[in-house]
């Protein structure tokens, strides 16, 4: 195994000498963060919302789930995200990541994550010019869909419990929040 050390925050180029080593790695403005697996809920609800975005998006759109990596800045600092799940067209793809915004980013609430998911990782999506956020929480069950104007995020559309979540921006799709955990483990 290679240990590669940096003494300032990290570019594109240092992330890219990262190891192989099976661990989930971002680097948030420089800085490498390591990711624990997601615990089997919220990997049902990704695996069911996978399906159901991948059988509602049009061709040549494609929908990936983490990880993936986004990579929102190269420069220093860099920034490199996994959202959960990604709606992007082929051309936002090179052999290593994404590199264009994509239409669609998704992150599923784990309790470790609220903050991260509600404050940081929306204000960098927005930066960053994605369309699209969607916020799933498995424990209520909802989903809230954001949609970028003026660099922001403005809900668009909120779905709880048995009542659908229907959007038809940047495509139409419905998905009912109790549908994504039903016998999942709690």
């Amino acid at each position: 195994m290679t240990i590669v050390a940096f003494d300032a925050s990290l570019s594109y180029r240092d992330w890219l000498a990262f190891p192989d080593d099976g661990h989930q790695y971002e680097v948030v403005e420089g800085i490498a963060v390591v990711n624990p697996a997601p615990n089997t809920r919220h990997q049902v609800v990704a695996s069911r919302l996978h399906h159901a975005l991948s059988a509602a998006a049009p061709e040549p759109l494609l929908v990936l789930a983490a990880p993936v990596d986004w990579v929102l800045r190269s420069d220093r600092p860099a920034h490199v995200r996994q959202p959960d799940l990604v709606v992007v067209r082929p051309d936002a793809l090179d052999a290593r990541a994404i590199r264009r915004p994509p239409l669609i980013a998704v992150e599923i609430l784990s309790p470790s994550s609220h903050e991260r998911d509600l404050v940081t990782k929306r204000h960098a999506y927005a930066d960053a010019g994605c369309a699209h956020y969607w916020i799933v929480d498995p424990d209520e069950p909802a989903i809230i869909a954001f949609t970028l104007v003026d660099r922001a995020y403005q809900e668009s559309a909120r779905a709880r419990g048995s009542v659908s979540l229907a959007v038809d921006e940047p495509f139409a799709v419905r998905v009912v929040p109790n549908d994504l955990v039903r016998g999942a483990p709690t």
